[in-house]
């Protein structure tokens, strides 16, 4: 009989694989965000130091 606790963790095993396939391409994402910030500061003539990014 299928009991309301193998549900749930099936739910959760089901949820977490594919977040933790997916946290190489997350990373490159943020990565690319913020030099898309910093490339566009820089074009607007903001003066800023990179070891903040």
């Amino acid at each position: 009989m299928i009991s309301i606790g193998n549900v749930e963790s099936l739910s959760i095993v089901t949820a977490a694989f594919p977040y933790i396939l997916e946290s190489r391409k997350r990373k490159r994402q943020d990565h690319r965000e913020a030099m898309e910030l910093v490339m566009a500061c820089q074009q607007a003539g903001v003066v800023m130091s990179l070891d903040r990014v």
